[in-house]
């Protein structure tokens, strides 16, 4: 992760919210330390669990309204499915290699994945908006018999509990 959302600590999570242009409020605070390092994406109703895991009194409803501000201010990337969840995201264009398995996202510059594609524009006369792309399947940690870990180059971030 990148783009000035490198602090989970009270001031690093002050300075991105003020970036993002959001008020700075205990319940965004909360919110973002508890997203913030996670490799697999959450949904709402997960991160209501965990803060009342960890003693917050912070309402559902409050939950999907910090998590919506920061999906409006581009703090972080939203996975569509049954329900949504959520991720924070480095700010520079990127695509996310989605394991189906155990939910981990890798991250790869939009310059890697357009190059992966390039076939699709010569094959079929298309160009592929990469910008935010979601590309599922597996990871090495979860495919059979593979051995192999993330590239140097990808952005990964341990999962938190």
């Amino acid at each position: 992760m990148g783009g000035g959302q490198a602090h989970a600590d009270g001031d690093g999570i002050a300075q991105v919210l003020r970036a993002a242009g959001l008020t700075i409020t205990a319940p965004r605070r909360a919110v973002y330390r508890l997203l913030f390092g996670r490799e697999r994406p959450v949904g709402a109703g997960e991160v209501f669990d965990l803060l009342r895991a960890d003693g917050s009194r912070l309402g559902i409803t409050s939950v999907y309204r910090v998590l919506h501000s920061f999906a409006g201010a581009g703090l972080v990337h939203v996975f569509a499915g049954e329900e949504q969840r959520y991720r924070i995201c480095d700010p520079v264009p990127h695509a996310h290699l989605v394991c189906e398995e155990c939910g981990r996202v890798i991250e790869r510059p939009a310059d890697t994945v357009r190059q992966w594609l390039s076939a699709a524009r010569h094959d079929a006369d298309f160009v592929a908006n990469v910008e935010r792309s979601d590309v599922y399947g597996l990871c090495g940690r979860c495919r059979p018999g593979s051995h192999v870990g993330p590239t140097p180059s990808a952005s990964t971030v341990g999962d938190t509990p």
